[in-house]
């Protein structure tokens, strides 16, 4: 990639850290549905060869999204103010972390 082309991650993130995250997340994925076409999706997203908009309109990705964006609704409903805002530090620590391993402010 050179310095003209932009990472469609970060672009779709907003920030060097966050494409690094997502990458992980699909690979992840990638890795646990390889062998099916969300796989392969999944792969060729990763690849550069689809976007994420045109990944994220994939009914199967959709439906996985989805669930998990419910289970995570659920699990955030059952915690505590306390719980939630020991939460928000680590997840705000874990991204500083990340900015400063890639060099970013």
């Amino acid at each position: 990639m050179t310095d003209q082309q932009t990472d469609p991650f970060e672009e779709f993130t907003g920030d060097r850290a966050g494409a690094v995250q997502l990458r992980r997340s699909l690979t992840v994925l990638r890795d646990k549905y390889a062998g099916t076409p969300l796989g392969h999706q999944l792969q060729l997203t990763l690849e550069g060869r689809m976007t994420m908009r045109d990944l994220a309109g994939d009914p199967e990705f959709a439906s996985l999204a989805q669930a998990g964006m419910r289970e995570y609704a659920e699990q955030w409903a059952a915690m505590s103010p306390e719980e939630k805002q020991a939460l928000v530090r680590e997840s705000e620590a874990a991204e500083r972390a990340a900015n400063e391993e890639l060099g970013d402010p």
